[in-house]
């Protein structure tokens, strides 16, 4: 009987490594394949931080006077910053008589990554606006890369103001992540806290980068969230990607799922900051005779899932916040959502907005602020 239960251990033990070996072979083979699927990119990345400077209240910002080519897995792009850092032609501090000034602040989406200048959705928004409406409006961009609710804010307190803009416009596009930390894309950054239910701005100024400044590389290490650091090295599998996206697509799997990432993504602790943001902006603006307004971008993902049933989307979480304090929201999901080709929207291997998708949320939008009232083309 010692000698059977003997046996069938070392049965067991074999047949155990027997079935953890091939499952490794498997996984293995699924990964190659699914990565041998992958569309090749066009080009290296070269970082679009050597566009960018050292700034001790924003963290970086647009490099005055800076121009070239930028380079991403999908696409060459030619940048150029005008002489006030803005990637945009020059435009005077006073205003040109009769013309209603419109400002757009954003990240990398706004910045236009990876399209030229005249491809962004915001040139297609002033192209259109001057066809329907000639000589009304200017349209500024004062997108820049990587940036969040906070440094927006800061940048329109700071330097936007000084144009006597009309309308404020803030692109958000997922910005919790930055705005819960004081350092993103290896650079440090402001950060933003609430005390005693006001918020107090820290980590400024904001130290300078030791090493080479144009590269926006993050270390895991910066990180000490261990679950951060799972999700980091998993997230490099195809294969976890593949049916993690799956899961995503089972209601019950992505509720519990977004549960998780609720935390994960520090929402209680940072979306009434990013709110509070919001709400200073508004009330900048309006000191300012401004209007504001928050536009939500549609994220590539946004598209693969009923995002309404899911438990803590960062979007709706922003725009019920922003809605309830008064705050004219502007949410581009479902539009983008009921588009029948969503095909080439963004760029197959980076995420953002490709030169169609570009076109198409300029031209939405501009309708969108039609319809609510905000454009009339009235004298």
């Amino acid at each position: 009987n010692m000698r059977k239960t003997k046996n069938r251990k070392k049965e067991l033990f074999i047949n155990m490594g027997l079935l953890i070996f091939v499952i490794i072979i498997f996984f293995s083979v699924f990964e190659v394949i699914l990565r041998m699927k992958e569309p090749k990119p066009l080009y290296n990345r070269e970082n679009e931080f050597v566009f960018f400077e050292y700034d001790g209240i924003l963290g970086w910002k647009n490099k005055p006077n800076a121009s070239g080519t930028f380079y991403m897995p999908d696409s060459a792009s030619f940048i150029r910053i005008n002489s006030k850092g803005l990637r945009d032609y020059e435009h005077s501090y006073g205003k040109s008589s009769g013309r209603t000034r419109i400002q757009f602040y954003g990240d990398s989406f706004t910045w236009g990554y990876g399209v030229n200048e005249e491809d962004r959705y915001t040139n297609v928004f002033s192209d259109e606006l001057e066809r329907y409406f000639p000589d009304k409006y200017e349209v500024m961009n004062f997108g820049v890369s990587g940036y969040g609710t906070d440094q927006e804010y800061l940048l329109l307190k700071n330097e936007g103001l000084k144009y006597s803009p009309d309308i404020a416009i803030f692109a958000y596009q997922n910005d919790l992540w930055d705005v819960s930390r004081n350092k993103a894309h290896g650079h440090s950054r402001p950060r933003f806290i609430l005390e005693n239910n006001k918020l107090k701005l820290t980590n400024v100024p904001v130290p300078k980068r030791i090493g080479n400044w144009s590269i926006a590389t993050e270390s895991i290490k910066d990180n000490n969230d261990i679950s951060t650091k799972i999700d980091y090295f998993l997230l490099s599998s195809r294969v976890y990607t593949f049916i993690r996206n799956g899961l995503l697509s089972i209601g019950f799997f992505r509720d519990q799922i977004y549960k998780i990432n609720g935390k994960y993504y520090l929402y209680n602790k940072t979306i009434p900051v990013v709110g509070n943001l919001l709400i200073e902006s508004k009330n900048l603006a309006s000191k300012n005779n401004a209007t504001f307004i928050l536009v939500i971008i549609p994220d590539k993902s946004n598209l693969m899932f009923d995002y309404e049933q899911v438990f803590s989307n960062e979007i709706e979480y922003v725009a019920d916040y922003a809605e309830k304090s008064g705050i004219i929201v502007v949410n581009m999901v479902q539009d983008f959502k009921k588009l029948v080709n969503k095909e080439d929207l963004y760029f197959k291997i980076d995420g953002h907005f490709s030169k169609r998708g570009n076109e198409v949320f300029g031209k939405l939008l501009l309708e969108r602020l039609i319809e609510i009232g905000i454009i009339d083309g009235k004298e």
